[in-house]
Order: C-alpha cells, then sequence, then structure tokens
C-alpha cells in the first residue's frame, strides 16, 4: 500500500480516528526533536566544560589577542601619523597662499 492510498483511507475514517492520527504523529515528531535537542545540548555543554590542559587553548588565544592589539595600535599610529601630516600639509599650503597674497 502506497502512502498516497493510506493517506485516503486515514481521509475516510471518522473525525475521532483521524484526530487519534494526527496527536500520534505530533508525539512522534515531539519525541524525535527532543531527542535531537538533547543529543545537541550534551554535545553543546561538553565543549563549553573547561577541561584539564585546556589552558594552553587559552595562552593561545590570549596570545592572538596580543598580536590583534599591537595591530591595531599600530594601524591608529598610522592613522594619526596621516591625519598630522595632513593638517601640516594644509597649514603649510595655507601660508604659501598667504605669503602670495602679500
Amino acid at each position: 500500500m502506497g502512502l498516497m492510498e493510506k493517506i485516503e483511507e486515514i481521509r475516510k475514517k471518522p473525525e475521532h480516528i483521524r484526530r487519534r492520527y494526527v496527536w500520534f504523529f505530533v508525539g512522534v515528531s515531539m519525541v524525535f526533536i527532543m531527542m535531537i535537542w538533547v543529543f545537541s545540548f550534551e554535545d553543546w555543554t561538553s565543549d563549553q566544560v573547561m577541561k584539564p590542559g585546556s589552558y594552553d587553548n587559552l595562552s593561545d588565544v590570549a596570545n592572538q589577542f596580543e598580536i590583534q592589539k599591537d595591530s591595531v595600535q599600530a594601524t591608529v599610529d598610522n592613522v594619526k601619523n596621516a591625519i598630522g601630516q595632513d593638517v601640516v600639509n594644509k597649514m603649510q599650503d595655507g601660508n604659501v597662499k598667504e605669503n602670495l597674497n602679500k
């Protein structure tokens, strides 16, 4: 018996029987989803727990943050220098224009 024939057979049954089918499949679906949730939750919590030897990973992360901090600081310094040089150039251009007007 195919799926479509089974659906047609269920459609012909009284409403209270059809409701039983609906609630049965809702329950089966809920159990399936709950199982997926429980297994994924167990996997997620096992990743979150600090394990012995994981401090090495923390020191690696700290080193990466230190490298990133140095890189950001260098970028900020470069931007400050560029802005300062731009201001100096504009001031010199202003002085040149003032000298031309004299």
